[in-house]
């Protein structure tokens, strides 16, 4: 551990011995480190925590070529643990866009970059399986008519999709 600008760097490593394609998942051979890479953590008051480390690189035959290792903490591709994405998109369901991005000090379009990459973590792929009874109803929000239409299962008691509203039409179910 160190501090460097004001920010507490925390030096890492995964538990796995054996590498695993971060596509993929399966355990790949690793030949060689690429450069250290942090990952932004959830902070400790106003100090911010970052974790470092130097992933293996892997040879995947099912990718295609080299790749680098999955980590325990962080989605491949983002530059955030899983914890601190967890709360951006648990803020991003209680105070508009603006406020996130100010509490957390991350830019607007990181905000909706990490909610999808959420939802798409936690989205069922059998969402619409079985869907009976089914409510749908389009709201305003803020000024100058902004529309969010909800799609609702009745049985399950569940939101099934939200989307932009004001003439668009939810998906067929």
């Amino acid at each position: 551990m160190r501090f460097e600008d004001g920010s507490l760097i925390v030096s890492v490593k995964p538990r796995r011995r054996q590498a695993r394609c971060a596509q993929c998942e399966r355990v790949r051979p690793g030949y060689d480190r690429s450069r250290p890479r942090r990952w932004r953590h959830l902070g400790l008051g106003s100090l911010r925590i970052e974790l470092e480390y130097a992933p293996r690189r892997v040879s995947c035959k099912r990718c295609c070529g080299v790749r680098v290792e999955a980590v325990a903490w962080a989605a491949h591709g983002s530059n955030f643990t899983y914890d601190f994405e967890e709360l951006v998109a648990y803020l991003a369901q209680v105070t508009d866009q603006t406020q996130v991005t100010k509490l957390m000090g991350i830019a607007w379009s990181t905000v909706g970059a990490i909610v999808r990459r959420v939802v798409d973590r936690k989205l069922d792929p059998d969402l619409l399986e079985g869907l009976r009874c089914v409510g749908v109803d389009e709201f305003s929000y803020k000024k100058r008519h902004h529309y969010l239409t909800v799609v609702v299962d009745h049985d399950r008691r569940r939101v099934v999709w939200t989307g932009p509203g004001g003439g668009r039409r939810p998906p067929r179910v």
